[in-house]
């Protein structure tokens, strides 16, 4: 049975995509305006914000990973280690189909979940911890994200990166426009 994503995500602009999948477009891009700045887009500038959208690896290595090599003063990789697009990969099965904007196959067995013991070092709180919950919140601004660390100036760091992604990440607001409300509190 298919979503009805108008319902799922309301005020989002649908489009189709030529595999017959649909996306429902960041709210930036829906509406009137919104529209406009859509069309103003090249073919491939719209191609760069529907794969933001559909693939968690896409996001992963042209939006979050520029910005976070910025910040941590290291290279971008312009291919993404074998190991971080397997991950990146498991990681996008494990998001249930009513969190995401777009078409997303239904698990017979309903489970989204994984288990990864990877060492120290290997890229697991970068890629969990960092980036999946800016892409659930960029394309489902609606999601809360609760983490869990060891200790508070563990967990203040992260929002910390995510804070610094949400205002200063100029690929995740091109294609996603800016995600804090004005109307929200200084609290994160």
């Amino acid at each position: 049975m298919e979503r009805d994503l108008k319902e799922l995500f309301p005020g989002r602009d649908i489009v189709r995509l030529a595999d017959g999948r649909r996306v429902a477009l960041p709210l930036h891009y829906s509406g009137p305006e919104g529209r406009k700045r859509w069309k103003r887009l090249s073919t491939k500038e719209r191609g760069f914000v529907i794969k933001s959208i559909i693939s968690f690896k896409f996001f992963f290595h042209y939006i979050f990973l520029p910005h976070q090599s910025v910040l941590d003063r290291e290279r971008w990789p312009e291919k993404l280690p074998r190991h971080w697009e397997e991950f990146c990969d498991d990681v996008e099965r494990t998001i249930p189909p009513d969190l995401c904007p777009f078409d997303k196959e239904t698990r017979e067995d309903g489970i989204y979940r994984m288990m990864r013991l990877w060492p120290t070092g290997s890229g697991k709180t970068t890629i969990v911890v960092r980036a999946l919950p800016l892409y659930l919140i960029a394309i489902n601004p609606n999601t809360s994200v609760l983490l869990g660390t060891s200790t508070t100036t563990l967990g203040e760091r992260h929002v910390q990166i995510h804070r610094n992604h949400l205002l200063h990440n100029k690929r995740l607001i091109e294609c996603f426009g800016v995600q804090r409300r004005p109307d929200s509190t200084k609290t994160w």
